[in-house]
């Protein structure tokens, strides 16, 4: 789906749901990733997991010592499972579209 300044997202599929979601993996090897930014993370999740809202990204898990094997090689990584949001950034939507007119910057802003 995309990655950013510490993480990559990725479409997985919760095994006990069969329910698409977003799994952030914060590689723990990069030297950028410390025990504060974990701490972070985890009072982050916490202080959202129970938020139940239509315009509130919904955190489903987090895991913040595991291990991801790809290609046979083992790597600690920390994870948070959120609801998708497909369509990209409103963002980049409108860095590529141009400004929105008054009626469809009134509905975002709202």
């Amino acid at each position: 789906m995309g990655s950013g300044f510490s993480a990559v997202t990725k479409l997985a599929t919760d095994n006990e749901t069969a329910k698409t979601v977003a799994l952030n993996i914060f590689d723990l090897s990069k030297n950028d990733i410390t025990a504060n930014m974990l701490n972070l993370l985890n009072t982050e999740y916490e202080n959202t997991r129970n938020f139940n809202h239509p315009n509130i990204v919904r955190y489903l898990d987090c895991n913040l010592d595991t291990t991801e094997v790809k290609n046979g090689q083992e790597k600690k990584v920390a994870l948070i499972a959120m609801e998708p949001i497909m369509g990209g950034e409103l963002f980049d939507y409108v860095a590529n579209s141009g400004a929105f007119d008054a009626k469809y910057a009134r509905y975002y802003f709202k």
